[in-house]
């Protein structure tokens, strides 16, 4: 485009290009709020399987602990009975500190497991706007219709979402408390041998 100005009675011809970078978007405010939603829905998607990822990892960690668990059970096997009071305390917790990390264990477990079940998401069902016969109206209301029925999904979906990790983060605190009771049971059981309490 080419433009004639006057300054200071001289006259200038300015011509300016269009920059082939700039491109004008044609997108409507629906297409944009559309567009929004639908990542959003997506990300709730994504989250869910992220979680289950961890879910998989953390179970692998548990057969490492199941290990753990079963040599620290077996340690009993090679116990004889106290010859002072010591050695009968020491026992005693470790029998309870045992019960203990064995119940988190299994708790740990079954949580995680559960998390594992198929869980329902809400969905939208497009049909709805033929036999609603949405697709006749105007591209504002077809669009606030589809915006409400994803952002009910959306809310509906993140509760189940928040709701699954605050179990995971469970999980998570069991298992820190499980390998806390399995060191401690190491510790009691080498303090157990010190004092004579394990068959050799």
């Amino acid at each position: 485009m080419r433009y004639t100005i006057q300054v200071d009675g001289n006259l200038y011809t300015v011509k300016i290009e269009e920059d082939p970078t700039h491109k004008e978007t044609n997108e409507t405010a629906e297409d944009i709020a559309y567009s929004a939603l639908l990542s959003e829905y997506d990300h709730c998607v994504q989250r869910a399987e992220k979680l289950d990822n961890k879910v998989y990892i953390l179970l692998t960690v548990c057969a490492f602990l199941f290990v753990l668990l079963t040599s620290t059970i077996a340690e009993v096997g090679k116990f004889q009975f106290p010859q002072n009071e010591l050695t009968l305390g020491l026992v005693i917790t470790y029998a309870i500190f045992l019960v203990a990390d064995v119940g988190i264990y299994v708790l740990m477990l079954v949580k995680l497991v559960g998390l594992l079940s198929s869980v329902s998401f809400a969905r939208f069902d497009t049909s709805e706007i033929l036999t609603k016969n949405l697709i006749s109206e105007t591209p504002a209301t077809l669009s606030r219709y589809v915006g409400t029925k994803y952002v009910r999904c959306i809310d509906h979906n993140n509760d189940i979402i928040e709701e699954r990790y605050k179990k995971f983060n469970f999980c998570i605190k069991l298992m820190v408390a499980n390998v806390i009771l399995s060191i401690t049971l190491a510790f009691i059981g080498t303090f157990i041998s010190l004092n004579g309490g394990i068959k050799l």
